[in-house]
């Protein structure tokens, strides 16, 4: 039976429902008082606004930002006839390619194809290698320069490298450096440090199998027996010969196994 509510009166009255206890009307003066517990959740479902990682900038907005050296390569002592050939192999070249040159003397080389990698905007990273110590080659030990050799190639480079160029400099000689690259991993190697038989032998026995398939194995001086000796041996008649300015260097493709 269900429960009749009466008032004091005995005039029944509507029964209320079960539950939360109806909120009277605030009045004028009274404010509501947040809840402790929602202020927590409320809190914790907020997610702090993190701030965006930098992004580091793309090559082409480095290179906007810096100027890049027109070419100075000729105020640079050195035996340069071959500046056109690197211009090529980086024309030729991927957008990402390893670079080596071994024996670079005073920079000269280095220095032309230094602008010619930074005017691409491709990401070639480039290697010199050389013990710094010239030869015994008469134009070498006369030179006064050669006591600090390394120190005239790395200011004769500064032009490059404060404009961003990827050089890396391997104080060395030529055997032991090539040690350090993987088997495959060069794009173009340029062998111009001893120039005798047995030198230039053991330099293209030492770095031809770090350049990978379709890329290219050269170097300067073909005319010089030792050097001429040496190429024909090991590579036998397939290396091309080009020539400017009266001089002669060699170069060729490498083929995969």
């Amino acid at each position: 039976m269900n429960e009749i509510v009466t008032n004091d009166k005995g005039i029944p009255q509507p029964k209320r429902k079960r539950g939360r206890p109806r909120k009277r009307p605030l009045e004028a003066h009274e404010t509501v008082k947040p809840v402790a517990n929602e202020q927590v959740v409320a809190q914790e479902d907020r997610k702090p606004e993190l701030a965006p990682e930098p992004k580091a900038p793309k090559k082409a907005e480095r290179a906007a930002s810096v100027t890049i050296p027109p070419h100075y390569w000729q105020n640079i002592q050195g035996w340069c006839k071959f500046h056109l050939f690197y211009g090529e192999m980086v024309a030729r070249a991927g957008q990402e390619a390893t670079f080596v040159e071994v024996g670079c003397w005073k920079g000269q080389s280095a220095a032309y194809m230094g602008v010619e990698i930074l005017n691409s905007g491709k990401d070639i990273a480039f290697h010199c290698v050389d013990h710094f110590q010239g030869s015994d080659e008469d134009a070498h030990k006369n030179d006064p320069e050669v006591r600090n050799l390394k120190a005239v190639f790395e200011e004769n480079m500064k032009p490059c490298v404060q404009a961003g160029l990827d050089l890396t400099v391997h104080t060395s000689d030529s055997e032991k450096a090539a040690s350090k690259f993987k088997d495959g991993s060069i794009d173009f190697v340029w062998l111009d440090a001893g120039h005798d038989y047995h030198t230039v032998k053991r330099d293209i026995v030492a770095w031809l199998p770090k350049v990978k398939a379709g890329g290219i194995i050269g170097g300067d001086d073909y005319p010089m027996k030792g050097v001429g000796d040496a190429v024909r041996e090991v590579l036998g008649v397939e290396v091309n010969i080009s020539e400017y300015d009266g001089w002669k260097y060699w170069h060729m493709p490498v083929e995969a196994d």
